[in-house]
C-alpha cells in the first residue's frame, strides 16, 4: 500500500486462556520469534491487555523498555505505580 502503515500482530496463547506474571515474559518473547519468523522486521512494538493481561502487560512494558514502544489497556486498570509524567508527557 502506497503511503499506509504494515500493521503486524501476534497473539501469545497462555495455557487455560490465562497470563500470568511469571510466563508472559516466554510468551510474548515467543510472538515476536513468529513475527520476525514471517517477515517483520520493524521495532515499534506495542503490547495490548485485556483485564488482569492489562496489569501484566504493564509490568513487561515497563521492564522491557528497549522493546515495548507503548502500551494499550482494554478493560483494565492503570496500576497506581504508573499514575506519573515523565518528561515526554
Amino acid at each position: 500500500m502506497k503511503g499506509g502503515v504494515d500493521t503486524w500482530v501476534a497473539l501469545p496463547e497462555f495455557p487455560f486462556d490465562a497470563p500470568n506474571p511469571i510466563s508472559i515474559g516466554y510468551y510474548v518473547d515467543r510472538a515476536m520469534e513468529d513475527l520476525v519468523k514471517h517477515g517483520f522486521t520493524g521495532d515499534n512494538v506495542l503490547l495490548a491487555g485485556h483485564s488482569l493481561g492489562g496489569v501484566f502487560a504493564q509490568h513487561y512494558a515497563n521492564t522491557h523498555t528497549d522493546k515495548i514502544k507503548g502500551l494499550i489497556l482494554m478493560g483494565s486498570v492503570l496500576e497506581r505505580k504508573n499514575h506519573k509524567i515523565n518528561e515526554e508527557g
